[in-house]
C-alpha cells in the first residue's frame, strides 16, 4: 500500500506528479447514486482494492504515520466505505484501487478510489460520513484538466526563467536544469540553474522558487523552509 503519487528524483530535484490534485468538482451527491445492493456493491470491487496500514508499516511509510498519527489505521474502514460510495454513483464501474490522499490531515482523512473505466472519485471523512460523493472525474474529464494544466504549466515555465535568467548576473550565462511547476503548497515553479559567478566560471546548480511575488534563491535565507514547504523535502 502507498499513496498514489509518483516520485522521480533527477539530480537535486524531485519532480512531484500532483497525481491527486483535485479538479472542478462534478456534483454528484446522494440523489445520483444508483439502487444496488450491497452485495452487488462489494461484487464491484476489486479483492484487494483497499489500502490498509498497521503497525508494520510505519517503517516504510514515516511521513504518513507522522502526518496522521494513530488515524493511519482507520484508512482501511473508511477506504472501504469510499469504495462502495464510488460503485453508487454509477460512474465507477469496478474500483481497483483506493488509498488515502496526500492531502490528508489527522482532522480530516481525504481518500481517492481508481475505477477500472478509469474514472476518478474523491471523497473527504465528511461525505463518507453523510453518505455522498460530491468529487467524480471521468476519463474525458481528467484529459481535458491534464491538457490545460500542460498549456499552464508551460506557460509559468517559460516565464520563470525568464524571471531568473533576468536576476543573474550575467543572464546570457543561464543553464536550466530541471524545472517544474508545483501545487504541494499554492501554484510555484521550483528548478535548478546555473549560470557564471562574479569571477566568470560557473557556480553550479542552484536551486530556485519563482513565486507569483518573489524569486527566492538558494542563497536566501529562508530558502530551505521555502523549499521543503512548495518543492519537496530536502
Amino acid at each position: 500500500s502507498q499513496i498514489g503519487c509518483g516520485v522521480v528524483v533527477l539530480g537535486l530535484i524531485v519532480a512531484i506528479a500532483t497525481c491527486d490534485a483535485p479538479p472542478t468538482p462534478s456534483p454528484t451527491g446522494t440523489s445520483a447514486q444508483t439502487a444496488l445492493t450491497d452485495a452487488e456493491v462489494s461484487a464491484r470491487i476489486a479483492a484487494d482494492a483497499i489500502s490498509t496500514y498497521t503497525e508494520a508499516d510505519r517503517t516504510t511509510y514515516p511521513k504518513l504515520f507522522s502526518k496522521l498519527g494513530n488515524r493511519v489505521f482507520e484508512v482501511g474502514d473508511f477506504g472501504r466505505r469510499a469504495a462502495a460510495l464510488a460503485v453508487r454513483t454509477g460512474k465507477c464501474d469496478r474500483v481497483l484501487y483506493v488509498d488515502v490522499s496526500e492531502r490528508s490531515t489527522a482532522e480530516e482523512l481525504k481518500f481517492f478510489v481508481d475505477c477500472d473505466n478509469e474514472t476518478r472519485v474523491r471523497v473527504t471523512e465528511t461525505e463518507i460520513e453523510r453518505g455522498e460523493v460530491v468529487d467524480v472525474e471521468t476519463k474525458e474529464q481528467r484529459q481535458s484538466r491534464v491538457a490545460a494544466n500542460n498549456v499552464r504549466n508551460e506557460r509559468l515555465i517559460s516565464e520563470a526563467k525568464s524571471k531568473v535568467r533576468n536576476s543573474l548576473r550575467d543572464p546570457s550565462s543561464a543553464d536550466f536544469g530541471n524545472v517544474f511547476v508545483s501545487e504541494k503548497d499554492g501554484l510555484v515553479t521550483c528548478g535548478l540553474v546555473n549560470a557564471r559567478n562574479g569571477f566568470g566560471g560557473p557556480s553550479g546548480e542552484q536551486p530556485f522558487i519563482v513565486f507569483s511575488n518573489r524569486i527566492a534563491m538558494a542563497t536566501d535565507s529562508d530558502f530551505k523552509g521555502l523549499w521543503e514547504r512548495h518543492c519537496f523535502a530536502l
